[in-house]
């Protein structure tokens, strides 16, 4: 299960202080938008003396991906990449001191440009802009598997984010992972910074995800998983049954490993 604001309600989540100094910094989150709001929004924002965050600002009657970091004047940057509305998409921001790399499902944008810095030693917020006037206004949409790296990300890894594949299977990066939220079941599924929703966000689907395999092959998965043999064969085959298949079918031949599990 993932959860869905609703700008209208104000709803939100709370992250607690990650205490970490940037850049570098890798922010990451699967968006699913209801619908456009005329008005900026923000899906990490940190304000105050930090001015840190992951945006989506008005362009074009549209919301486009843009950031800013130590209160600089990024987010004034075009990027070109405009959030599609009812489908599950991947945002992501990867940053050192002189590059910003921006994806929005698969698509990137790279600001060659220098970056200030600053230490994120406060709370903060997810899918809220913490100005609420008539330019500014919460996230409308559905949310799942925050993340925040103290390292930028390659772009490789970024895609990989994009591809459904869960930040822990990045397992290089795994001592740079600060926070990891999944919110599948709920909000303490995971750890680092603890998330408090704000005006009771709504419980929705989840993204589909590859997550890093757990036990034995031989050992049966819980039932809201499947393991896959063959992520073809998995991606093709919405019914469970079919997916038991192909994971049959991929043991017996000896040619294929699995590589993870897939929430549903």
């Amino acid at each position: 299960m993932a959860y869905q604001c609703v700008n209208a309600a104000y709803q939100y989540f709370t992250i607690a202080a990650p205490n970490i100094s940037v850049p570098p910094v890798t922010f990451s989150i699967w968006i699913n938008a209801t619908s456009f709001v005329n008005k900026n929004t923000a899906l990490f924002l940190w304000r105050g003396t930090i001015h840190t965050g992951l945006l989506l600002r008005v362009a074009s009657g549209n919301w486009q991906l843009r950031y800013y970091i130590a209160g600089g004047n990024q987010y004034l940057t075009s990027t070109g990449l405009a959030v599609s509305y009812g489908v599950w998409q991947h945002a992501c921001v990867a940053i050192t001191s002189t590059q910003a790399r921006l994806y929005l499902g698969g698509a990137s944008f790279t600001n060659n440009v220098s970056h200030g810095s600053t230490t994120i030693n406060a709370a903060g917020d997810i899918a809220r802009e913490s100005i609420v006037d008539e330019g500014h206004t919460s996230f409308n949409g559905l949310v799942a598997e925050p993340a925040i790296w103290s390292a930028a990300l390659s772009d490789a890894e970024c895609l990989a984010l994009a591809k459904r594949v869960s930040p822990l299977a990045l397992t290089n990066r795994l001592s740079n992972l600060v926070m990891y939220r999944d919110m599948i079941r709920d909000l303490g599924r995971g750890f680092g910074p603890v998330l408090t929703p704000v005006n009771s966000p709504g419980v929705v689907a989840h993204p589909p995800l590859v997550y890093v395999r757990k036990g034995s092959r031989f050992t049966f998965a819980h039932h809201r998983f499947r393991a896959p043999y063959r992520i073809a064969l998995a991606a093709a085959h919405a019914n469970r049954v079919e997916q038991g298949g192909a994971e049959v079918a991929g043991a017996e031949l000896g040619t294929t490993r699995p590589i993870g599990e897939v929430s549903s």
